[in-house]
């Protein structure tokens, strides 16, 4: 109420002034005013003075925010409203000037300050030897001084010199003394940075570190080209010594006495690299104990007299003539060979084509076949990957030779022998004794003309799959799986029988992942039905060596490792088996390239490098391929203890092959190349192990000798940091280097280095 009866006040003592003043100077009265927006003037808008069509009048209100009067004119109703004039801003000063100084920096030190009036001048500087590359507005080296990145600054902005080694001659032979603590040397070319905590200096035998902390990492500062060798004085007060490694920009030089076992003062350690290399130079210290101290005293870089072989001892350089290579593989050669010349011979199962071989079950009296057995041996021979849980024999020579080869199998009624097992077991004539009774008794039933597919007046091949026990360990009994021929004069069908293979029904069951399993290297999961050994014996058949040695005691006692097809019956053929059976055709190497190769199961891709060429197959050379334990590989590879190198999932293959062709079926093993994984000089087919070790026996036997996953290739691997000095047959050192760049279980990349 209070509030209300003010208001009434002061509308009256409004009014009153109004009617003293006039309208016009009432409408000056800033008293009356204030600067609130009047959005809404309910409920105390009171009209004082109606405008009429010539007099204006008046309206009054209070602020509601501040209790303020408004006074409100309003125009005569017969007059326009004057009009507003818009506000006017205030002038604002333009700005001043910018204003930018620049202080240029070099090598931590302020060189000159500029005021920037538009134009560049910065100043020239020095830094001993080092490379000037320009001035740059951040210590990252990442804006560069230009015009364009200075306008709209004010302000004061520091300017960095950059500075960079300068290239050091590859001909140099660059020898650096440690002379203090601080890895200093006597020579600001070659100078180091270190990961280690230095301990020490000791003017005999250089910077001191302790091996409580392990491996101690030296990196030049320095990028050197044309890297040969690095020669290194070091020394340990360990008892148990310690090991040095020498890189150059990732690549590992090699040194045969890199593994110091005892105390050592001042020993000279010579590392060689594989080929000239570019990069800084790495050299670790890794000690073999926590106790005691490790030293390093001089790095010389190219030392004279370290450096690849000479040319006398080096293989000279091999030729490859695409236009006229031999290209025959091993069967050309078996049909075309006779008594020493080359006028027509006889091979088993030809290695390409689609065609149809005889399978013969031989039950003896005791050991009758029952139909499971039967519907067995038919999914063995012919089934689905399905059915068997990996491959049937005609399977995985589909896959193995990229569909080249397409087996199928004919199955014949059950033979049952004349005599009982026994009467055969011990027979050197056992095995043949059965092969004729079988196809006289098939004779009136089997046109035989339907097994020669090469047409050469042969039948191919029979598989004979005996009922009885298979004798594992009787060396002497006939019980056990073979190829070989029969030199008969009997014909059948016109046909001469010649070769055939022998085996037990046994095998079938081996490893099998059911209760029934004959165990022999492992259960492997999911397999139902076991053609392995077929398989293997089939590889004879087309007229495959065996590559484990049955003699550990005489020849090179080199081989596979057990990592093959024809070696333990586990996974896919080799490349070597592939070409010799035309599957695949090699990349014959001769000048410095870098390849990608995929997986050999997929692809049938890989490298053949010459080591001691005849423009043919049937010479020295070696292969590279990619192993992948995936397709034909995976079942095996996924065994403890698995044959296809312990289980590894993927690496390069580097072979050292020496089939030589000039006296075929000369040797006790009767091998149609002159060497053989057996009783021969050189091997046949061996590994080059990654792991850098030779010589060892591949052969069930002597129980050692299994290829592992060190023996791959992977990922920065190279031949000659494995061999220094990779040799021939002959003793002459290799002319190139093989480089892993990168290896998946799908591709590889790979360089083949050869020195000029």
């Amino acid at each position: 109420m209070r509030k209300k009866l003010k208001r009434i006040v002061l509308i009256c003592l409004l009014v009153a002034t109004c009617c003293c003043l006039g309208a016009c100077e009432f409408f000056n009265l800033d008293v009356l005013t204030c600067d609130h927006q009047y959005v809404d003037k309910h409920p105390y808008y009171k009209i004082v003075t109606e405008p009429t069509e010539t007099t204006a009048g008046l309206a009054v209100y209070t602020c509601t925010e501040c209790g303020y009067l408004k006074v409100d004119v309003l125009p005569a109703t017969g007059e326009t409203p004057p009009p507003v004039d818009p506000p006017v801003d205030p002038p604002v000063d333009p700005p001043a000037n910018p204003q930018v100084t620049l202080v240029f920096v070099s090598n931590g030190q302020t060189v000159e300050t500029q005021q920037f009036d538009g134009t560049l001048a910065p100043p020239t500087v020095e830094n001993g030897n080092m490379l000037f590359e320009g001035w740059f507005l951040d210590e990252n080296y990442t804006t560069p001084l230009v015009g364009s990145n200075l306008e709209g600054l004010d302000g004061t902005f520091y300017v960095y010199a950059k500075w960079a080694e300068p290239p050091v001659d590859p001909t140099d032979t660059l020898v650096a003394n440690f002379v203090d603590r601080n890895l200093s040397t006597d020579n600001e070319n070659v100078t180091f940075a270190t990961t280690g905590t230095v301990f020490g200096y000791e003017p005999t035998l250089g910077v001191q570190f302790s091996q409580l902390f392990g491996d101690v990492e030296l990196t030049s500062h320095q990028t050197f080209d044309g890297v040969n060798a690095v020669r290194v004085v070091v020394s340990t007060s360990c008892t148990q010594g310690m090991e040095v490694f020498v890189s150059v920009g990732g690549m590992s030089f090699v040194c045969l006495d890199s593994n110091i076992d005892s105390q050592a003062e001042n020993l000279e350690l010579v590392f060689v690299g594989a080929m000239p290399t570019n990069g800084q130079v790495v050299v670790t210290m890794s000690p073999n104990s926590y106790n005691k101290n490790m030293y390093i005293s001089l790095v010389e870089i190219n030392p004279e007299g370290a450096v690849l072989p000479t040319p006398n001892n080096v293989m000279p350089t091999q030729n490859y003539n695409a236009l006229t290579f031999d290209n025959s593989d091993l069967q050309y050669q078996m049909e075309n060979f006779v008594g020493g010349t080359y006028e027509g011979g006889y091979i088993g199962l030809p290695s390409t084509g689609t065609y149809n071989a005889l399978v013969v079950p031989v039950q003896f009296s005791g050991y009758v076949y029952t139909q499971s057995q039967l519907n067995n041996l038919e999914i063995a021979f012919n089934g689905t990957e399905q059915q068997t849980g990996w491959n049937s024999v005609a399977t995985y020579y589909k896959t193995s030779s990229y569909g080249k080869l397409n087996l199928s199998f004919d199955i014949a009624p059950v033979h049952t022998a004349k005599y009982s097992h026994t009467h055969y077991k011990y027979s050197n004539d056992g095995a043949e004794d059965i092969l004729l009774e079988v196809l006289s008794a098939l004779n009136s039933s089997v046109n035989f003309q339907n097994y020669d597919s090469n047409n050469d007046g042969m039948i191919d091949a029979v598989y004979l799959i005996y009922s009885a026990p298979v004798d594992y360990d009787d060396e002497y009994s006939n019980y056990w799986a073979y190829v070989t021929t029969t030199m008969t004069n009997k014909t059948y069908d016109n046909l001469y029988p010649y070769y055939y293979l022998f085996a037990g029904y046994d095998f079938v069951l081996e490893d099998i992942d059911a209760p029934n399993t004959v165990e022999r290297y492992g259960i492997l999961d999911g397999l139902k039905v076991n053609a392995s050994t077929f398989i293997h014996e089939t590889g004879h058949l087309l007229g495959l060596d065996d590559y484990y040695d049955y003699n550990p005691n005489q020849g090179s006692d080199e081989g596979l490792g057990t990592a093959d097809m024809m070696d333990s019956t586990v996974g896919d053929h080799s490349a070597y088996s592939k070409i010799m059976l035309g599957w695949i055709e090699p990349t014959i190497v001769t000048s410095t390239q870098t390849f990608e190769i995929g997986n050999l199961g997929e692809t049938g891709q890989c490298l053949l490098v010459p080591l001691n060429f005849n423009n043919s197959y049937f010479s020295e050379y070696l292969l590279v391929d990619l192993y992948s334990a995936t397709g034909l590989n995976q079942l095996h590879s996924n065994v403890e203890n698995s044959f296809l190198y312990d289980g590894a999932k993927f690496g390069v293959r580097i072979y050292h092959v020496t089939n030589w062709l000039s006296n075929p079926y000369s040797d006790d093993y009767y091998s149609f190349t002159d060497y053989n994984n057996s009783v021969s000089k050189f091997a046949l087919i061996k590994l080059v192990e990654a792991d850098g070790t030779t010589n060892y026996s591949d052969s069930w036997y002597d129980g050692y000798g299994y290829a592992m996953a060190d023996d791959l290739w992977q990922k920065g691997d190279n031949l000659l940091a494995s061999f220094n000095t990779y040799s021939r047959n002959d003793g002459k050192v290799v002319n190139f280097n093989i480089i892993v760049n990168n290896a998946t279980s799908q591709s590889a990349s790979i360089t083949v280095w050869f020195a000029n």
